[in-house]
């Protein structure tokens, strides 16, 4: 008797063991951390972090109801914790769900889900899209910004009525953007633009100051169809690239620009005036892409955009309106050595609707250069010089006195190459064969069991330069490495690379450190 009592317990605490890890053991769910919740144009700050199963976001149970509305309370959401049910009452709606069953009724009426609701790491799932259509809310997914966004059918119809009414620009137009970037509550960076382009004609004129560690510096850019022209004030030619087709920006695609709109409310409304506002993350994502602050890989990151329109002819019926004013602001988290450190990145773009003024086109764009494809360049203010690096190099600030030219690979950063340049100033002539002696005492220091593989003297570019190659081991790690130095007497400065890694990458990458090296360029000065 003890025993049959003792197997059905077991039996029954199994059952409820394997209830509350039925989601954990499902190799189908998978956490979203980074995916971002907008309800009635406001991003949720949730708690539970968001899963996918069976191709399906799901959200924590009361906190997806409370932001739709569901008051918090025993009559409203009601949990069987025995039969691990929960009945969910909201005006006319009545919707009934199961823990892992597919099987849902909506006011009685029996539905098959995509995917079932499931307990996961103790807190209850419940899929987002069924429960807020049920709920009389529409739906959408963007996959651009990893996002969901949900509103009223009333707000939706409302906002598209009014974007549908916007006149697009044509022609000549004008506007100013200012942006700034606060790192952990200072500001590091503020650039300012002054756009005036011809839609007719095809030709764009950008002038751009930018302050970054309380140094400004200007630029210029022009665009006509073929081609984008770039230039710096320190610059004597234009930079030259041919516009490609791609896909362009993410704001060209349906998907996102119906999350867009299903993310904005009507704020402010008169008859000569209205104010849209909500959180989106459709600006944010090329704004952020391929920098520290990338709002995809960011779980705390959010956008608040408000846009202002000015109303040309105020009867709704055959309303025109113009976008005069919109401004972004993004938050979030970025990783340091120091832990997590807050951003602001804020954008304000104003259209000076009754500019007229053309489109100044430089009369010197045959003074131009190009960069080699699967390169990007590296410009040195100090110095005055430029290289060309191949891309998946980290590039150095243009203001650093001797700046290194990185590569890390992004899946052990044991395996790295560096290239270091240095350019010092002399007064009086000098020979690279007067430095060697000093140089290979200076390489046998660097390394633990150094070994000198090669000294020589070499022609570089036409100027006499000495080579120094050596091996051995990082003195803390021990790791195996290889360095090389190259010293020129370039028009009677030295002129120094100095080239170290890991064995196997330095060998790996000896082909693009000769590239970097040999591409060296003094003209860029203007």
């Amino acid at each position: 008797m003890k025993k049959s009592v003792f197997l059905a317990m077991l039996f029954l605490s199994m059952c409820l063991f394997v209830g509350n890890v039925f989601a954990s053991s499902n190799p189908q769910i998978k956490e979203k951390p980074t995916l971002k919740v907008i309800v009635d144009g406001t991003q949720l700050s949730l708690k539970n972090t968001p899963i996918n199963n069976n191709g399906r976001v799901l959200l924590g149970l009361r906190e997806l109801l409370i932001a739709l509305g569901v008051p918090n309370d025993s009559e409203h959401i009601i949990w069987n914790q025995e039969n691990k049910t929960v009945k969910v009452v909201k005006d006319d709606k009545e919707v009934f769900l199961a823990i892992g069953n597919k099987k849902a009724t909506v006011n009685g009426e029996e539905i098959e889900l995509d995917t079932e609701p499931v307990i996961y790491k103790n807190s209850t799932y419940i899929p987002t899209r069924f429960v807020a259509q049920s709920l009389s809310r529409l739906v959408f997914w963007d996959g651009s910004t990893n996002s969901v966004v949900i509103t009223t059918e009333n707000n939706f119809d409302k906002v598209s009525s009014f974007v549908a009414s916007e006149k697009q620009k044509t022609g000549l137009i004008h506007y100013t953007q200012n942006e700034n970037v606060v790192e952990n509550g200072a500001e590091t960076y503020s650039c300012k633009y002054d756009v005036k382009s011809d839609s007719e004609k095809g030709i764009e004129y950008t002038s751009v100051s930018l302050t970054k560690d309380g140094n400004t510096r200007t630029s210029e850019v022009f665009e006509d169809k073929t081609y984008t022209y770039s230039r710096s004030q320190v610059r004597a030619e234009w930079l030259k690239e041919s516009k490609e087709d791609g896909e362009g920006s993410i704001l060209q695609k349906e998907e996102t620009n119906r999350a867009l709109t299903a993310s904005l409310f009507i704020n402010e409304e008169s008859n000569d005036r209205v104010v849209l506002e909500g959180d989106s993350l459709a600006f944010a994502v090329d704004s952020t892409k391929d920098t520290y602050f990338d709002v995809l890989k960011d779980k705390s990151s959010k956008c608040h955009v408000k846009m202002e329109y000015r109303i040309k002819t105020p009867d709704i019926n055959v309303r025109i309106c113009e976008l005069k004013r919109m401004e972004y602001v993004i938050t979030g988290n970025y990783e340091t050595a120091d832990g997590l450190q807050p951003y602001k990145i804020t954008k304000v773009i104003e259209y000076m609707l009754d500019d007229q003024e053309t489109v100044p086109v430089p009369s010197d764009l045959s003074n131009s250069y190009t960069i080699p494809k699967g390169m990007n360049e590296y410009y040195n203010v100090n110095g005055g010089y430029s290289l060309y690096v191949p891309e998946g190099w980290y590039l150095p600030d243009m203001y650093d006195e001797n700046p290194s030219i990185t590569y890390i690979n992004e899946n052990d950063p044991n395996k790295f190459c560096v290239v270091c340049v240095n350019l010092t100033y002399m007064s009086e002539d000098w020979s690279v064969s007067d430095i060697k002696p000093y140089m290979i005492e200076s390489m046998k220091g660097s390394l633990k069991n150094c070994k000198i593989l090669k000294d020589e003297i070499i022609k570089w570019k036409g100027y006499e330069a000495l080579r120094i190659n050596v091996s051995g081991q990082d003195k803390e790690s021990g790791q195996a490495m290889k360095e090389q130095v190259i010293v020129v007497n370039y028009q009677g400065m030295i002129l120094t690379f100095t080239i170290a890694g890991d064995s196997s990458t330095y060998d790996l990458k000896s082909k693009e450190v000769t590239q970097i090296v040999d591409s060296w360029l003094s003209w860029a000065v203007g």
